[in-house]
């Protein structure tokens, strides 16, 4: 019977330096500056990133603090009309009881904003 062939020895792995003669200056110089873009991308995005979060932090705040506003106006509103209420129809009352004749009620109801 025949004999089985042999395979060939398997070469060992070869490293990456190995492989590549020496780096050129120009790729050594290519390859700082591709490490130095990669760094100051990371940088760059890590800013943008946190000034995005500093931001939505403010914006927040702010629509918090608008809401609380428009809160106290509405609350402020609606004291204002109770104030006011009483005040005009007294106002309204003495110029009834000052004015006599049929432009009494008249002048009473503009006063007030109401027509006759």
């Amino acid at each position: 019977p025949a004999a089985p062939a042999a395979a060939p020895a398997a070469a060992a792995p070869v490293s990456d330096e190995e492989q590549k003669p020496e780096m050129s200056e120009e790729e050594r110089k290519r390859q700082a500056r591709r490490e130095r873009n990669r760094l100051h991308a990371v940088a760059s995005r890590k800013r943008r990133r946190e000034k995005s979060e500093a931001l939505e932090a403010e914006n927040a705040s702010l629509k918090a603090e608008n809401d609380a506003l428009r809160a106290e106006v509405q609350r402020l509103r609606v004291q204002n009309a109770r104030l006011v209420d009483p005040v005009s129809v007294n106002a309204a009352a003495a110029i009834v009881s000052d004015a006599s004749g049929p432009l009494a009620d008249e002048n009473a109801a503009a006063w007030l904003g109401m027509s006759a």
